[in-house]
């Protein structure tokens, strides 16, 4: 069975220090207030106008965590004006702007053109200013996510040496995408251990060392890295199969009914759960009736072949177990006994 790995996920949410405040019309969010402290160069925040940095950059449907390119796209262009009128720019504003060009998918250039923007307004605020950390970072995931390796390391080798604990955690993270972009395993591994090492509660590296421990067999770690923390369905999800997989059949029925009831049409979800029924607590009325959930629900004819075939399987053992106690319950076999 396939098990997904979430790879591109939750960069940037991680790393957002903004105070927060109730949504309003103009966010595609929520509205972020400008914080009142001074801004040190690796926090991280966003327009007080639009919050554009939305969780994941992820286009899998399967996930919670999606980026509705529309909005962003709408996002950046009303910055792009709010940028272009102003006369001496706003540092917020150009970052949010780095940030919806990503989200949007508008292309690493125009990216790099609002950097440069920012590059400028950070030198004439402090001659001994550079590009900020968090501006790299949206720099190096604009570049994975053109398949541009080499010019996003650029920025992380910095970045890794961050005293910003979410910004270091983020960088590790995102290296280690593009180790297992380049189908490099234990290096992948590796980054996003060292990110749990700036931050232990850094969500992506969990998620991303949990789905691919699941996906390669470490049932154990896998539930020991999707276990911590409030879950969303994905990973309530991934956690049930590692159940299911370790005998945990109550664990994995239990999870089941949270996964079902956040998004009853997730098939994966549903195989696993017939799966789980059939082979873990023999409850054979349940396990079809995820099949027949699952049959239903267009798309992924790889589920259904295998929900086919279960369905045969569930059929058979249930007719076996209806004859047995049939036979043992026999006149004849309980006349012998006394006989006997």
């Amino acid at each position: 069975m396939k098990i997904l790995i979430i790879l591109s996920l939750f960069f940037v949410a991680s790393c957002a220090t903004t105070e927060k405040r109730k949504p309003t019309s103009a966010s595609t969010s929520s509205a972020s207030r400008e914080p009142k402290k001074q801004v040190q160069d690796d926090d991280f925040y966003v327009s007080n106008q639009l919050q554009t940095v939305i969780v994941s950059e992820s286009g899998n449907r399967l996930t919670p965590y999606l980026v509705d390119k529309r909005r962003a796209d709408m996002a950046a262009k009303r910055l792009a004006g709010v940028v272009s009128s102003s006369k001496k720019g706003n540092r917020k504003d150009l970052v949010a702007l780095m940030s919806a060009q990503r989200l949007a998918g508008s292309g690493l250039n125009n990216v790099m053109e609002t950097a440069k923007k920012l590059v400028l307004h950070e030198i004439q605020t402090d001659p001994k200013r550079g590009l900020p950390g968090f501006a790299k970072l949206e720099l190096a995931l604009s570049a994975v996510h053109n398949k541009k390796y080499s010019f996003a390391e650029y920025y992380l080798y910095d970045l890794t040496s961050s005293s910003n604990k979410a910004l270091k955690s983020a960088a590790y993270t995102l290296q280690g995408i593009i180790h297992i972009n380049d189908d490099r395993l234990p290096e992948a591994v590796e980054s996003w251990l060292e990110a749990l090492k700036a931050d232990p509660t850094y969500r992506p590296a969990l998620l991303n060392l949990g789905f691919v421990s699941l996906k390669f067999g470490d049932f154990d770690r896998a539930k020991q890295y999707l276990s911590k923390g409030n879950r969303s369905w994905y990973e309530s999800y991934g956690l049930l199969v590692a159940e299911r997989m370790t005998n945990g059949a109550d664990k994995a029925a239990a999870l089941c009914r949270t996964v079902l009831s956040a998004n009853p049409r997730h098939k994966p979800t549903l195989l696993s759960c017939a799966l789980n029924e059939y082979q873990g607590t023999k409850n054979f009325a349940a396990a079809l009736s995820h099949v027949d959930k699952l049959a239903k629900i267009p798309g992924n004819q790889e589920i259904d072949s295998i929900g086919y075939q279960l369905r045969k399987s569930i059929e058979a053992e249930r007719s076996r177990s209806k004859a047995t106690p049939q036979k043992e319950k026999s006149p004849e076999k309980k006349s012998s006994k006394k006989s006997n």
